[in-house]
């Protein structure tokens, strides 16, 4: 990440702890490593799955705490089974804010599907601060210690 010169997400802390996540694509699935080309629905899940990985294990949220996702898809005839995807994701109820961009192509020709997305959940923090994923991680990890103590 730091060659290419971006952050995968960004904890900014204050009252609540508002993550912004770069997008997120997938062409192999997250916990078997099978090719999901040409498999949207399967690339619409697993980049939904890793979304998750990502709030679960950098910051301890869940999706349900997405308060808005930016999808970018290279089919618009696919749009409304997105759509139904995306309500089966989220059980059908609390979603996020939404918007939904068909363009020509994503980086790698594969890539069907790519979902950018912000988090807001209670902060951990008392003072307000700006912290790349590297810095949450070990955070997260004090946290974790000190509720053991």
């Amino acid at each position: 990440m730091h060659s290419r010169g971006y952050s995968r997400s960004i904890h900014v802390d204050g009252a609540h702890a508002t993550i912004y996540l770069a997008g997120v694509t997938s062409i192999r699935e997250l916990y078997t490593n099978r090719s999901l080309q040409g498999d949207f629905d399967g690339q619409v899940r697993d980049v939904f799955a890793r979304i998750n990985q990502t709030l679960v294990e950098q910051y301890c949220g869940e999706l349900h705490d997405l308060v808005a996702i930016t999808t970018f898809i290279t089919n618009g005839s696919l749009s409304a089974r997105f759509q139904q995807i995306r309500k089966e994701v989220f059980n059908d109820h609390d979603f996020p804010t939404s918007t939904l961009i068909t363009i020509m192509s994503l980086a790698n020709l594969d890539m069907m599907v790519e979902i950018q997305s912000v988090a807001v959940m209670p902060s951990r923090n008392e003072e307000q601060s700006i912290r790349s994923n590297g810095f949450v991680i070990l955070m997260c990890c004090f946290y974790i210690l000190q509720s053991f103590s």
